[in-house]
């Protein structure tokens, strides 16, 4: 298909003409057509590429097509709604320069543009044409650092499909237990695994042992519950012993991979349990590398075994006190009722999750924190509105323009809401001048 013919001044029968009377002049349509359009003219010879030079039958707009996919993104609807609204939705029209009852066009030219857009290496030109203007407004810094959150947008896609449909069913049945279960009790570790599967959400793009790992949890998880449930309905079978979870928001490991890269991940790690008062391993001294620990008293570990499980390969250590234990003064507030000799399970990465849990108590690292919480509106923001967590697309290339497109769309709004604001504000000025003159 070959580049059709353009211009780019408002035509005569295009709702331009009615604008003043349709539109305000902080309408988001008008603005889209005052700032956002004109940017995507201006980058239109580089879709020139995606086209033939003058073979075939013309295309439809390019502009155009992108205009409709930035707005769908801003709208979050399917590529049909969006041709649908391209048709009949006045704000639709007016911000993409399109003239009163001109014809729309299939929703596979969409398909086709964004196949071209992948194919052509154009995928980002959207995003940083929106940046640019930004820029130029002096709305964002040329060249700024921005801190990004732990979470990454886009997933493995064919790894997180059995573990995101777990994790979901779990999400959903702790969301109907927290308004049904007041009438027979919420089961055992119940803020753990609301914070682990309801506030929380998993980076699906971490490494094939961890993503197993965190299957076999989940499923553990599901069990657990389904077994609660079982025993509720029949009061004859016992309950099996509680399980102790673990629910930091960030992961030791996690943390340990992003110091090994050279950055920096900001997040709580979760404290190591107390039980009934007695010292945890935040009051031991470990160091893995010598595969030594001092305990509470001052004694030394006597045994050290290195543990590694054959299904996912997670390595842990156990540090044992055998004969200490048996005079020592601190006894009572260190083993258990039954317990001869304390025993310590730790992970790989134990001094690491050390190092964050003294680290997350001071001043400092709560000043840090405040910038890490900063993203969280954006993040919040993007899944809320583009629907940046789910996929619409298969392969990661399709997945990454979504990404592009759910970028730009976000930057559009804010940028529409910024220019409203500041049109606010100049109206109560002249407003507070107005009455300042005529008291005057």
């Amino acid at each position: 298909m070959s580049v059709p013919l353009f211009d780019p001044q408002a035509q005569l029968f295009s709702l331009a003409a009615a604008s003043g009377q349709m539109f305000a002049p902080d309408s988001p349509f008008r603005l889209f057509a005052e700032k956002i359009y004109p940017r995507l003219v201006a980058v239109r010879g580089e879709l020139a590429s995606c086209y033939c030079a003058d073979n075939g039958r013309p295309a439809v707009e390019p502009v155009l097509v992108r205009g409709v996919s930035l707005l769908q993104f801003l709208e979050n609807v399917p590529d049909r709604q969006a041709l649908e609204l391209l048709g009949y939705h006045a704000g639709w029209a007016f911000a993409l320069n399109r003239a009163l009852g001109q014809p729309g066009f299939d929703p596979t030219v969409l398909v086709r543009f964004r196949e071209r857009l992948i194919e052509h290496k154009q995928a980002h030109r959207a995003f940083v044409a929106i940046l640019e203007g930004l820029q130029e407004a002096g709305l964002v810094a040329r060249q700024s650092k921005q801190r990004l959150d732990s979470m990454f947008v886009m997933g493995r896609l064919a790894r997180m499909s059995t573990l995101e449909c777990v994790r979901e069913t779990l999400r959903l049945a702790l969301l109907e237990l927290e308004t049904s279960a007041s009438a027979f009790g919420k089961p055992a570790g119940w803020s753990v695994l609301r914070e682990r599967y309801v506030e929380s959400r998993f980076d699906y793009r971490s490494e094939e042992a961890t993503l197993r790992a965190k299957l076999q949890q989940a499923g553990e998880d599901l069990l657990s519950l389904w077994q609660w449930g079982k025993a509720l309905s029949d009061p004859t079978i016992a309950r099996g012993p509680k399980t102790q979870l673990d629910g930091a928001y960030v992961s030791v490991e996690r943390i340990a991979q992003m110091q090994a890269e050279g950055r920096q991940l900001i997040g709580p790690a979760q404290s190591a349990p107390k039980k009934d008062g007695r010292y945890s391993t935040e009051d031991f001294v470990i160091s893995i590398a010598e595969r030594r620990a001092k305990c509470p008293a001052g004694q030394e570990n006597t045994q050290c075994s290195r543990l590694e499980e054959e299904k996912t390969g997670k390595v842990s250590y156990r540090f044992e006190w055998s004969t200490h234990c048996h005079k020592c003064p601190l006894r009572e507030k260190c083993l258990g009722k039954d317990q001869k000799h304390r025993t310590l399970v730790v992970g790989a990465y134990h001094e690491v999750l050390q190092a964050r849990r003294r680290e997350q108590k001071t001043e400092a690292f709560a000043e840090e924190k405040k910038k890490r919480n900063a993203i969280e509106g954006t993040q919040s923001e993007l899944v809320r509105g583009p629907g940046a967590r789910r996929a619409r697309y298969r392969g990661l290339a399709k997945v990454r323009l979504q990404n592009y497109f759910i970028g730009a769309a976000c930057n559009v709004k804010r940028w529409i809401r910024r220019l409203q604001w500041e049109m606010n504000q100049a109206r109560r000025t002249a407003v507070g001048v107005a009455i300042l003159q005529e008291s005057g």
